[in-house]
């Protein structure tokens, strides 16, 4: 049975989740372009998607942003369909065996500022910055870096005085709170600062997930999150200190679930594979399509299992046509 958005887009399989919605893969039925499309029930309690489409709008015509090709309600859900990206940054850091060399992280690093300060320039701060949230484009794109997932957005000053929001206390957490800022965890009212702090913020919070030390929780407003590393006293500092102690629940990227141990192997023949994966990567971002990393490795790697759409519980039959 096929089911049809906007009577123009074809659904397919689920491919992941958003800021309250799932992403689902698409293809235009005309010309047999593949998209991403992200539902949204139209009962939810915060419906959401629709602000974010606004926010892609305008953001439009920035590098690494994606772009919106169809925007809309269809039956019991609200739909966005955008261009269909690469893998996320999550994704390729587990494809190299959670380790990037230099040159791949200053490669990295260089867009991915780029990509806030963009952001930021349009008066708006992310508020969820975490390598899920950055992709890599397909094809001749295959070496730029976008971001997506403006589902937490929040416009941080006037456009046209450039007057900034006040400073508060007492907020609660939203973002992801592995990745938020010390300021975020404490109450503080989020600004442009915050997003850098949590692009800074990777490294220290894998490491402490690879040592059990934190879960990860994502909070959006209205929800108070906890998250790793240890914050200055304070009225919530113990809180959240806390979460430090209690085991990991698993990694956060539904394509990293399932990714076994690779077998018995030689340390020597283990580093010559992680080099080259690593190779590729960084081959990838200098380069661009002819380097790029073939969705067939990244897959094989992960151990990720490809549904076909019959297998996919879609929640809405009355799409189909």
């Amino acid at each position: 049975m096929e089911l049809r958005v906007g009577n123009k887009y074809r659904l397919g399989r689920k491919i992941g989740s958003g800021s309250f919605g799932d992403i689902y893969l698409g293809s235009n039925i005309a010309t047999g372009e593949e998209v991403a499309i992200k539902l949204e029930c139209v009962k939810t309690k915060h419906p959401q998607l629709h602000i974010e489409s606004k926010f892609y709008k305008m953001m439009q015509g920035g590098v690494g942003i994606p772009s919106i090709k169809w925007c809309g309600a269809e039956g019991d859900y609200n739909v966005m369909v955008m261009e269909l990206l690469g893998p996320s940054l999550e994704d390729l850091f587990n494809f190299c065996s959670r380790k990037f060399s230099l040159k791949t992280v200053l490669l990295l690093a260089d867009q991915m500022i780029s990509r806030i300060e963009y952001i930021h320039s349009k008066n708006f701060i992310h508020r969820d910055v975490k390598p899920d949230n950055f992709l890599m484009g397909l094809g001749k794109k295959g070496n730029l870096v976008y971001i997506i997932d403006f589902g937490l957005a929040k416009k941080y000053r006037d456009a046209r005085t450039h007057q900034h929001i006040p400073y508060r206390e007492n907020k609660n957490l939203t973002g992801t709170a592995r990745y938020a800022s010390i300021n975020t965890h404490l109450g503080i009212e989020q600004s442009r600062r915050d997003d850098l702090e949590s692009l800074g913020t990777g490294e220290d919070a894998e490491r402490d997930r690879r040592e059990g030390k934190e879960g990860e929780e994502r909070a959006g407003p209205g929800q108070r999150g906890a998250g790793g590393r240890a914050l200055p006293p304070g009225p919530n500092a113990s809180v959240v200190n806390r979460v430090r102690n209690e085991p990991d629940t698993g990694p956060s990227n539904p394509a990293a679930r399932g990714a076994q141990p690779s077998g018995n192997r030689s340390p020597q023949a283990g580093r010559a594979e992680r080099a080259e994966r690593e190779r590729k990567v960084a081959m990838r971002l200098h380069r661009g399509a002819p380097a790029n990393v073939s969705s067939s490795d990244l897959n094989a790697r992960l151990d990720q299992s490809h549904m076909t759409s019959s297998q996919v519980n879609v929640p809405f039959e009355h799409l189909a046509k």
